[in-house]
């Protein structure tokens, strides 16, 4: 057995450095994110005017410094490593120095975007602000929310996706597992079963599916045919093809998730007419506690980062499966 000595406290900076050799070898690059961002609609020249947020101006900037320089504004801050001292302070007050000198080339570019659509002096853009976007340059990422539409189709509508939802979705159905598409399609298909089904003939209150004196069997079988029927609307609105025997695969999955959400609110329903004698009232509003604090504090979570601005919230929908508890994001 040959083992390895540990490096001499004098060495260790050399060995640290040989670990991140690689990371050296490769340029700089942003990420797709970052220059989607950098390069949206709202940033080109032609869409700023006095009144635009100063976000895009100097997101305009930071993307003329990238195509001048080719890397984005140096943020500043030097990682912890092994160093002397003396070292260490004379190597940060060089990214320090570097730092100042890209925020002023960006600042400088802001003040001339704002001359040339006429902003007023006395609404200038913060220095501060351009300083802290150049810092965070390398991590900003661009996230369009859009209304929740495919919850609750409306009597008689079809589920209308929309060519971004539609491809993204026929997108995650190459992952089911890692997506939890199919558990969205679940969800989506039983909120289309109470938006189609009332409790009477009044249409006064909406009906759950295997509520009191309903036809549990069939209620099944209809909240599955509606699931692959959203499933192979998505696929045709995408313009896209699965083939089999995959295509007969996630009609199997989709089924059993659709049945899993059914029989848990059979069990529930069964467990609140036996233990409370309110069925009808308690049944078809039952939540699980530990999903449903775990809900809150997603949802929390997320009202901090934007009340904070800090951090990236999650982009679109985001699906927690509490069964094989995974978490899935899907843009739709």
């Amino acid at each position: 057995m040959v083992t390895r000595a540990a490096p001499s406290p004098d060495e260790e900076n050399f060995v640290e450095a040989a670990a991140a050799v690689l990371k050296s070898l490769n340029p700089p690059k942003p990420s797709s994110s970052v220059l989607e961002t950098l390069n949206a609609p709202e940033a080109h020249l032609t869409s700023l005017s006095p009144t635009t947020s100063s976000f895009w101006f100097i997101a305009n900037a930071i993307y003329q410094f990238y195509q001048s320089n080719g890397e984005l504004p140096l943020p500043g801050a030097v990682p912890d490593m092994k160093a002397r001292s003396a070292d260490y302070i004379h190597l940060q007050n060089i990214y320090k120095s570097r730092a100042r000198h890209d925020v002023a080339q960006v600042l400088h570019t802001v003040r001339e975007l704002e001359k040339s659509v006429g902003r007023p002096v006395d609404q200038a853009i913060d220095e501060k602000e351009v300083e802290a976007f150049c810092k965070g340059a390398a991590h900003v990422k661009l996230v369009r929310g859009r209304p929740l539409l495919l919850a609750h189709s409306g009597k008689g509508k079809k589920l209308e996706w929309g060519p971004l939802g539609a491809g993204n979705a026929a997108t995650a159905l190459m992952m089911p597992d890692e997506s939890g598409i199919l558990l969205f399609i679940a969800l989506l298909a039983w909120d289309t079963f109470v938006d189609s089904h009332d409790l009477d003939a009044l249409g006064s209150e909406p009906r759950m599916p295997g509520l009191a004196q309903a036809d549990v069997e069939g209620d099944e079988v209809k909240l599955v045919g509606i699931a692959h029927t959203i499933l192979d609307n998505v696929i045709t609105e995408a313009g896209s093809f699965i083939e089999s025997p995959e295509y007969d695969q996630l009609k199997a999955d989709l089924a059993n998730i659709a049945k899993e959400l059914y029989a848990l609110r059979i069990a529930l329903a069964l467990w609140l007419f036996v233990d409370h004698n309110f069925y009808s009232v308690r049944a078809g509003g039952s939540e699980l506690h530990n999903i449903a604090s775990l809900t809150g504090g997603l949802i929390a979570q997320e009202v901090i980062k934007v009340i904070t601005k800090q951090y990236v919230p999650v982009d679109n929908t985001c699906v927690f499966d509490g069964i094989r508890s995974k978490v899935g994001v899907l843009r739709l």
